[in-house]
């Protein structure tokens, strides 16, 4: 029982168990000799049956009691090498190693077979078989063998395993339970995250050592979507206008989130989670199926229709499933929905990307280069698809009383127009910055000069109103 215990606890922290207690096992070789039976594959056959700790009950505690998803495909990845007494896959994939939750029954079961087997064998239930020392025999021959070829040893091999996983049952339990808390649900995105970080700890090239290293990571990750799982999400939208006639030509959908207390919560505390849980192409998911809901409400209702430019990022742009649902979502509307692309998606344009912008381009959605100027700034790209604006970033236009600025906005736009292409001015808060830009056709304005981002039915009377006085400047020539 000491060798049992020993061995299993040294293996909880890493060291080879076997190794350590050598000097142990030594003192154990005369008791070996006079009873030809008390060895390591005597051990190996009715006390660590399947590795250090039993980890073979283990795996079918897993296999029969769990629901985890995680767990079970570790299990099932366990049981060719556990069969030959292999458990390094369970011991650090699962992991059992350094995880306080299964020392108990790691160290225990062991223990519990030492004292069924060697009581089986004080009681004359099997009888000794001459001293043998194969290692890695199988499951099952290893008992047949260690009895001298009685199914007799079969039969207590497999009390000692159905023991032990009766042993483990409820700490397989515990795991699962400690794993449904990461559970996180957000009704609006019609979805529930049960595996946010159960891919994010186990997408990973050495599971053992990067989880570890991630566990901080993700210990703050349950801690953020905890409390976004209790947000109310809302789409506003920004309106587009053209600068001479004052008619909204477009909007931008932009995500808003509120608490509890009908508290707008900042975009960044909860984007970042996303992005870092690795399921942002959800979030783009909903934004799109929002704004599609929107905009039939819209036509239901008799209200202007307004073209719709949405975010998405490079991480839902390269997400083959994603961008299939959100084209779902758009259906037939596609016509109404522009997709707003970063340079830094753009900089990495491959074949899989030229693919998703030739779905978008036939569902009838436009595409226009968000933020330009700012990133990955590179002609190349302008060439490879047929974009429908240019969105120029807020950071040109904030300084427009600095001449190099100034200079640097104006040759931008200049550029653009020489495309054939519209330009989008976003961030633009005062009169002067407006008459800067008036000298051009083809462009239009988003900032707050005209107005904030708003909800649905404030968007839609700005709409009204601005389209009305549009027509009647326009009457009156101006």
């Amino acid at each position: 029982m000491m060798v049992a215990f020993l061995n299993s606890f040294f293996w909880f922290f890493g060291i080879h168990g076997y190794y350590a207690i050598l000097p142990i096992l030594d003192q154990l070789a005369p008791f070996e000799q006079t009873t030809g039976v008390i060895n390591t594959f005597f051990l190996g056959s009715f006390v660590f049956i399947g590795g250090a700790g039993a980890t073979l009950s283990l795996v079918l505690a897993i296999l029969i009691f769990s629901k985890d998803k995680f767990h079970r495909k570790i299990a099932w990845l366990s049981i060719p090498f556990a069969i030959f007494g292999i458990n390094e896959i369970i011991l650090f994939c699962l992991p059992i190693i350094f995880n306080t939750r299964m020392l108990l029954p790691f160290v225990a079961v062991p223990i519990i077979n030492a004292f069924i087997s060697t009581s089986a064998l004080m009681s004359g239930f099997i009888t000794p078989a001459p001293s043998i020392s194969l290692v890695n025999t199988p499951l099952f021959l290893n008992a047949w063998m260690s009895v001298g070829g009685s199914f007799d040893g079969i039969v207590l091999q497999l009390v000692c395993l159905i023991v032990g996983m009766f042993v483990y049952a409820p700490f397989v339990y515990m795991l699962d339970r400690a794993r449904a808390i990461r559970k996180v649900e957000i009704p609006q995105f019609n979805a529930t995250f049960t595996g946010i970080l159960e891919e994010y700890s186990s997408d990973v090239d050495d599971p053992f050592h990067l989880i570890l290293l991630q566990n901080e990571k993700i210990r703050t990750l349950q801690e953020q979507f905890s409390v976004i799982s209790n947000l109310r999400f809302e789409l506003y939208y920004q309106p587009k206008v053209n600068p001479k006639t004052g008619e909204v030509v477009g909007c931008e959908a932009l995500i808003r989130a509120f608490d509890d207390s009908n508290k707008l919560v900042p975009p960044q505390e909860f984007l970042n989670a996303f992005h870092e849980a690795g399921i942002i192409h959800m979030l783009d998911s909903w934004v799109a199926r929002e704004a599609i809901r929107q905009l039939t409400l819209w036509e239901a209702e008799g209200r202007s229709q307004v073209k719709i430019s949405i975010n998405m990022s490079s991480a839902t742009m390269t997400h083959a499933v994603a961008i299939d649902k959100i084209l779902e979502s758009i259906g037939e509307k596609g016509h109404l929905i522009c997709v707003e692309m970063t340079e830094e998606t753009l900089a990495s344009f491959d074949d899989n990307l030229k693919t998703v912008i030739e779905k978008l381009k036939r569902a009838g959605v436009s595409l226009e280069i968000d933020d330009f100027g700012t990133g990955y700034s590179s002609m190349s790209y302008l060439a490879k698809t047929d974009f429908s604006a240019i969105k120029i970033d807020r950071s040109f236009v904030t300084d427009i009383d600095d001449p190099r600025k100034s200079r640097l906005l104006h040759a931008i736009i200049q550029f653009t127009e020489r495309l054939d292409l519209p330009v989008i001015v976003e961030g633009v808060e005062t009169q002067e910055q407006v008459n800067e830009l008036l000298q051009y056709d083809r462009l239009s304005i988003q900032g707050w000069f005209y107005a904030k981002a708003m909800p649905a039915e404030e968007f839609q009377v700005f709409v009204q109103e601005s389209n009305v006085n549009a027509k009647r400047f326009e009457g009156y020539g101006v």
